[in-house]
């Protein structure tokens, strides 16, 4: 694994302005081009750390790696929103491999709460990230339902903090969901839910439900499926 320093213009406005800061949405969309260019393989992955992908470091997956990130397509989805099931549990494998590479298992939910310690990650790392998988699982067969797209914005500072996640489109439907693990420590759940919802933010019965890996446990079945991948 070997690491590059990420765009340091890109750092310097996260670490001023928060999570998305100062970028227009139209950037929001294109980073991908900017820090990760080339298509992800098991041999060489691009994971960012450190706020907006100050820190970029190149994983090399292991056989074994690979193998517990697939294990969860290894009986194929019935149908989408299984497999929206599956990515969101991918999404805690995936991160707790690349902790142990990147320094970066003790990353926290959200942004401010273990901002600026070494290895936390901020939503552009995390949109980076998710897109990253979910393009590498596509590309290796494993999404039969969903197509990785790019990342997408919610709000401007103009209304509240930009927030920028990792998107799918459900090719049956046409309907469009994000994937963000900003919102959980490293190595939990991914959340996948919507764009719609998640754009019209995220209200106190769906936050609570953030708070709990039990399913059975959250009080409205609409939410524990949003919260669960579906």
């Amino acid at each position: 694994m070997k690491r590059v320093k990420g765009l340091l213009c890109l750092a310097t406005a996260l670490l001023v302005t928060g999570c998305g800061g100062s970028l227009t949405e139209r950037y929001g969309q294109t980073v991908l081009e900017e820090v990760a260019p080339y298509a992800p393989t098991q041999e060489s992955l691009v994971y960012c750390s450190d706020h907006g992908c100050a820190e970029r470091h190149v994983l090399t997956l292991s056989p074994s790696d690979w193998q517990a990130i697939a294990a969860h397509f290894e009986q194929p989805p019935a149908d989408a929103a299984e497999e929206r099931r599956r990515l969101a549990a991918a999404a805690a494998t995936f991160e707790t491999i690349a902790g142990r590479y990147t320094d970066t298992s003790d990353d926290l939910a959200g942004t401010f709460a273990g901002f600026g310690s070494q290895g936390q990650l901020d939503c552009i790392d995390e949109a980076v990230n998710m897109t990253q998988l979910a393009r590498l699982l596509a590309a290796e067969g494993l999404l039969s339902f969903h197509t990785p797209g790019l990342p997408v914005q919610r709000g401007t500072l103009l209304d509240g903090w930009p927030h920028y996640a990792a998107s799918l489109e459900e090719r049956a439907s046409g309907e469009s969901y994000v994937f963000d693990s900003w919102y959980r420590d490293n190595g939990e759940q991914a959340l996948v839910l919507p764009t719609e919802t998640w754009r019209a933010g995220l209200g106190e019965e769906l936050l609570a439900c953030l708070d709990t890996k039990d399913r059975s446990a959250v009080a409205s079945e609409e939410s524990a499926a949003l919260c669960f991948g579906g």
